[in-house]
Formats: structure tokens, sequence, C-alpha cells
């Protein structure tokens, strides 16, 4: 197996999707400076204990977590020349999967949780859908 020439990460903003990050970094070191694509995904869709009339509520106008998520990214990416970054909307798992064939990713990186039981449950796990539907390895770091 080659080296990767692109790394997806997608990002969160959380303590565990900076580990990723750094894991991804560190990777793209070793495998002779491959490209990292940091993704975050604003998710538009009402919490799962929406009742039904939610439904009929239209979408929420994301623009502003978006330019956040924009800020944010720079910032994460700094100090890292061969790194690219977007935002891009709706369901994290799919959009995700979109974003590394769009990127042409040979590698995921991505950061989990580890939440267990009930929790996992409501929440479903974002990193365990990637891992499952991904046609690029994935690694996941806790």
């Amino acid at each position: 197996m080659n080296p990767p020439k692109v790394i997806l990460v997608p990002v969160d903003f959380s303590d565990v999707s900076h580990r990723a990050l750094e894991h991804a970094q560190m990777i793209a070191k070793l495998a002779g400076g491959a490209r990292l694509v940091l993704v975050h995904v604003v998710d538009p869709t009402p919490t799962p204990m929406a009742t039904d009339f939610m439904a009929q509520v239209p979408p929420p106008d994301t623009s502003a977590e978006q330019d956040a998520a924009r800020k944010g990214l720079v910032a994460w990416s700094k100090g890292s020349p061969s790194t690219t970054s977007e935002v891009r909307v709706g369901k994290p798992g799919e959009v995700i999967l979109e974003a590394a064939k769009a990127a042409g990713a040979e590698l995921i990186v991505i950061g989990t949780h580890g939440r267990k039981g009930v929790a996992r449950a409501l929440l479903g796990s974002v990193a365990e859908n990637v891992a499952r539907h991904a046609t690029v390895p994935v690694t996941l770091v806790r």
C-alpha cells in the first residue's frame, strides 16, 4: 500500500477532533507531505427528539454557524501549508463521505467520542457511520 497523498480530517472543534488532526498531521509528515483536507459539517436537521411539528418548520439559517466554522478551520490549519478546509451543510456521516470522494482522499482520520449505551443510541456515531461506509481506509482516534 502506498502512503496517502490526500487525508480527509472531519473537524467538530472538540478535543478529540483536535487529536485526530494531530494524528493526521503526523501521518502526512510520515507520508512525505500528504495534503490534509479539513471539513466541518453543519447539520441543520432538528434534534432526534423533535416532534412531527418540527418537520413542518423550514431548516434554520446556518450562515452564522458556517462563517464561524470557516474562521475556526482557518485557525486550526495555521502552520500547515498543505492544508485546505471547507464547510459543508447536511447529515455529517453522508457529507463526510461525499467530501472524501470529492477531495480524492485516500485516508480519513476521524475522532470518536467513544459514547456507549443510551448516548450512542440517541446520538448515533458519525465516526462509526463513516468507518462502515467509507471506500478508503479510516483511522479512528479517541
